[in-house]
């Protein structure tokens, strides 16, 4: 498992898309800059544009966690994480691309 950073304030991750191969279980954390409370984060997973995995987010502070994302087949995959801060519904979103050894 590995713990990923991934998002400050941005509505779509720039940093996305995200590559990983099958079998890959990757913590994603999204942080929000300012200062409040964050409450009642959820997340919800597409694969192929059909729904997957959904869930909620645990808060730290100002950084919201998923817990382990198990990606066990290959795919394109969207993750879309939506969270309350300071009465304010933020939605972030990832795209994740899932490979697998060889030729896909």
């Amino acid at each position: 498992m590995s713990n990923n950073t991934i998002a400050t304030n941005t509505v779509y991750v720039n940093e996305s898309p995200l590559v990983f191969l099958v079998g890959s279980a990757p913590i994603l954390n999204f942080n929000y800059l300012g200062s409040g409370t964050l409450t009642t984060g959820t997340y919800a997973l597409y694969r192929n544009k059909t729904s997957t995995a959904t869930g909620n987010l645990t808060i730290s502070g100002r950084t919201a966690v998923t817990p382990a994302i198990s990606l066990t087949l290959p795919g394109d995959y969207e993750l879309y994480a939506t969270i309350t801060d300071n009465s304010v519904v933020r939605v972030k979103a990832v795209r994740i691309m899932v490979r697998k050894l060889g030729v896909y």
